[in-house]
């Protein structure tokens, strides 16, 4: 398949995600929920097939993107994953749009670049960096640890819950290296 053919597939899924969106369908319905599970499927079939394209829709791109997938339309798509492990009064709590939440995107890709160069996980810049991922954790859990943990453990039990938001299978780990590192551990 051509990069042209993958963004076919992303225009129509994209515009069945609106579509459900403009009908105020909940994320917690199955159709939302099997559109996430869509998405995150077509994820997976852009890196294999169309690399270079994959940043338009992974969530890592700015709104602008050539794909031209908004925020709204990827935390829409995050609420319809997370649905199955979090409570609508867990869903309620957490503040998606607190400052750090925001930051996101830039936290993101300075760890990925980070990463992609090869700086270790216990590096001063890293550790930085992941102190931030960490102060952003518990403003999304407004400070609540037992939703912090829910959180976590719902992360690393199904790893498509942060790969919509540009936290693949590989920076999950580079994380999970920084945070043993912060304690002092070694892998």
């Amino acid at each position: 398949m051509t990069a042209e053919h993958v963004r076919e597939d992303w225009d129509a899924l994209v515009a069945a995600v609106r579509a459900a969106m403009d009908r105020k369908l909940s994320p917690r319905a199955p159709e939302a929920q099997a559109l996430a599970r869509r998405w995150m499927d077509l994820l997976r079939r852009t890196a294999a097939e169309a690399p270079e394209i994959l940043h338009d829709y992974d969530g890592t791109a700015p709104d602008e993107s050539p794909g031209g997938v908004e925020t709204a339309l990827l935390d829409y798509l995050s609420a319809a994953l997370w649905a199955k492990y979090l409570t609508p009064d867990e869903e309620r709590r957490l503040r998606a749009d607190g400052p750090g939440q925001r930051q996101r995107r830039r936290l993101l890709a300075a760890l990925r670049e980070e990463m992609n160069r090869g700086a270790s996980a216990a590096s001063a810049a890293v550790q930085q960096l992941y102190r931030q991922w960490e102060s952003a954790l518990d403003e999304l859990t407004a400070g609540d640890r037992e939703l912090r943990r829910k959180w976590i453990t719902a992360a690393r039990s199904d790893p498509d819950l942060l790969a919509g938001a540009g936290v693949d299978a590989r920076l999950q780990g580079y994380l999970a290296r920084a945070h043993c590192a912060s304690r002092g551990w070694t892998l």
